[in-house]
């Protein structure tokens, strides 16, 4: 049996809308500049905190703050505003029909990732969603993976981390389990290939025969 831990942004659900919009909107409430879709997509999949820092040069008390009004916008206003990637539903089905053992890993809060799962009536495939605290605690993917890890008692040779950023394949290498980078997300491949990965998938049903052969 394998244990399958996917990330949710840009892996199982193109949030990205939804996020930039948020961002435009956090910025504008902070007079800070506005900058193209392309330097805001590197909002996308990685901790907001450490995003406001990097992109918009805050100091932690700053880009906490930033993260405070962008959860405001984004659960009130923008966190629906995604949908699956074509062919996940289908991925979901029938990994869970041949016994895998399915978990959500993301850096976004868990109750925020839950909520978009549920609309979209994906939730039933995974045995946890776990991501972020919303006090920002276990807000790296390693932190995440570790817990789930921990909690459920996988064992490391049998379980995979699915996700289309560098901080998935960093997170999955740092705790000892195999890194799969999917291509169809907001990372590069560029990217992907710098880090230790055991395949990269160019779709959903890519994935799907991948695992299948692995079998």
């Amino acid at each position: 049996m394998k244990n399958i831990l996917f990330d949710l942004d840009g892996t199982l659900i193109n949030t990205g809308e939804g996020i930039i919009s948020s961002i435009k909107k956090t910025a504008s409430d902070m007079g800070l500049p506005s900058f193209s879709y392309e330097v805001l997509s590197a909002f996308i999949g990685p901790p907001l905190k450490d995003s406001f820092i990097s992109v918009y040069k805050m100091e932690p008390d700053r880009a906490m703050e930033a993260v405070k009004i962008f959860r405001e916008h984004y659960s009130r206003e923008d966190m629906l505003l995604c949908s699956p990637y074509e062919g996940i539903r289908e991925l979901l089905e029938d990994l869970t029909a041949k016994g895998c053992r399915l978990f959500v890993a993301t850096s976004k809060p868990t109750p925020f990732a839950v909520k978009i799962l549920d609309f979209f009536g994906f939730s039933r495939f995974f045995e946890e969603t776990a991501g972020s605290c919303l006090d920002n605690t276990r807000s790296k993917k390693a932190e995440v993976i570790s817990y789930l890890m921990e909690k459920y008692s996988l064992n490391a040779d049998d379980t995979f981390m699915v996700g289309d950023k560098a901080q998935d394949l960093i997170g999955a290498s740092a705790c000892n389990i195999k890194g799969i980078g999917v291509s169809f997300g907001f990372g590069t491949m560029e990217e992907l290939e710098g880090e230790p990965h055991l395949y990269i998938a160019s779709s959903p049903e890519d994935l799907l025969r991948f695992f299948d052969e692995l079998s």
